[in-house]
């Protein structure tokens, strides 16, 4: 006989709904599962507000906010930049941040006393560009990244760098303050923390890599040290980086490659933070985004072109097992999984 444990996860989509379901983390099955209108919502965080999401619609682009019941309360489509396919919420200042990849900005929205879309209070543009023209012709924001309260570190795949930005104390407005220049070609796409957020986890998009990065914050500007490279598989002229996560345990991390070779690579987390390779487990098609259970036993990821939520067991090794379960999303391509609050 076992405890049933049940945990909600979440989901975006490329579809007309979003998703939350329980997940059992005893026998890795999903039940429970409801769905909320909103159009191509392909991220998705929450907090304890509720849920907040960007539209990365072509025509339409923008964003929703939803109650802690999966109600929508707001949305907006415009003034949002071109494909927003990342958001973060500052809550200090209630603001939301949607990274747009299309249009290489980042949309600041206010939010009212009811964490609803007020407005869009401010728009960053940028300059620059990378080696590979057919990504890299203009600037393309994929994720902004809390360093701390007072920073914010935000990631631009088509001018190869990370822009650090200045958040005003008073009224939480960023500003542009200067760039971390990484190698040409590598498309910075997205990062994490550590365990104890003393360094930085950054997997490319171009380059096939993760990215060990220290940061500094004893001067008046952040200072970030990258300490080193490591290759994800042996596809030297391949793309398709995705995700990177760290287990709850600090022990591993795992980063999602799609298009070719498409799988997860995993990594052991040594006591100075540097990485090294262990292996690597072929997924569905398209591993966009993926999640760990807290207790650090499953993982589910977004397998878009697959059309399906894919689970791995995780062994004490930290090694995944596919577990011969899958969810599929009525007619929706899952895009993103979650199973807490906005890291």
């Amino acid at each position: 006989m076992f405890l049933q444990i049940l945990i909600p996860i979440f989901f975006g989509t490329y579809g007309n709904n979003i998703y939350t379901a329980d997940f059992d983390t005893e026998t890795r099955t999903f039940s429970n599962i409801v769905a909320t209108p909103a159009h191509d919502a392909s991220f998705i965080i929450k907090d304890e507000d509720g849920y907040f999401a960007v539209s990365e619609n072509k025509d339409k682009p923008g964003a929703y906010t939803f109650s802690p019941d999966f109600k929508e309360t707001s949305h907006i489509f415009s003034g949002i930049g071109e494909y927003p396919c990342n958001i973060y919420r500052d809550k200090k200042h209630n603001l939301v941040y949607t990274a747009n990849y299309g249009s290489g900005t980042i949309s600041v929205l206010k939010l009212n006393r009811q964490n609803r879309i007020k407005k869009v209070a401010a728009t960053l543009e940028f300059e620059g560009s990378g080696p590979k023209v057919d990504q890299q012709s203009h600037p393309r924001i994929h994720q902004v990244f809390a360093l701390n309260d007072d920073w914010l570190l935000a990631n631009d795949l088509g001018a190869d760098c990370i822009r650090i930005l200045k958040v005003n104390p008073r009224t939480g407005m960023p500003s542009h303050i200067s760039d971390f220049n990484l190698p040409a070609g590598c498309g910075p796409r997205i990062m994490t923390f550590n365990s104890d957020h003393s360094i930085i986890y950054l997997v490319t998009e171009l380059s096939r890599e993760v990215y060990v990065i220290r940061p500094d914050l004893s001067g008046d500007v952040p200072s970030l040290e990258l300490v080193q490279r490591v290759k994800c598989d042996d596809y030297d002229d391949a793309r398709g980086g995705a995700d990177v996560c760290v287990h709850p345990s600090g022990k591993w991390l795992y980063a999602s490659m799609r298009l070719e070779h498409e799988g997860i690579a995993r990594f052991e987390i040594k006591s100075d933070g540097t990485l090294e390779y262990l292996d690597y487990t072929l997924t569905g098609s398209h591993p966009r985004n993926f999640s760990i259970t807290p207790d650090g036993r499953t993982l589910l990821a977004a397998c878009v072109f697959s059309e399906f939520v894919q689970v791995f067991a995780i062994n004490d090794e930290g090694e995944l097992i596919p577990a011969n379960t899958q969810l599929k999303l009525g007619e929706e391509r899952p895009t993103c999984v979650q199973t807490g609050y906005q890291k």
